[in-house]
């Protein structure tokens, strides 16, 4: 923005300044709380030829306060989701602990 645009933009702010922070005030983004994770191996073995196995998968489920979402992934993935979750724990026992 060039200069005048910055100066009207400080202005508009300042005589709406009640009425934008009013706006803030009652605009919210509600957050889905994750309360649980439940999964399973799937393994599957074609009858044929025994030998062939492929790879495992892992079947997912994220239960949330207000609904669920379900997905297949396999061992990188899901060890790649368990440590973003350890991630995230830990950073909110560091918040609670500050």
């Amino acid at each position: 923005m060039d200069g005048d645009h910055i100066k009207l933009t400080i202005e508009y702010y300042k005589k709406y300044k009640q009425k934008i922070r009013g706006k803030f005030a009652t605009t919210s983004v509600q957050i889905p709380q994750l309360i649980g994770v439940e999964w399973r191996l799937c393994q599957d073995i074609k009858q044929k030829n025994l030998s062939k196995i492929n790879t495992p998968r892992f079947l997912v489920r994220l239960n949330f306060s207000n609904d669920s979402k379900m997905f297949e992934c396999n061992y990188e993935e899901i060890q790649d989701l368990l440590n973003r979750l350890k991630i995230a724990r830990n950073s909110v026992y560091n918040l609670i602990e500050q």
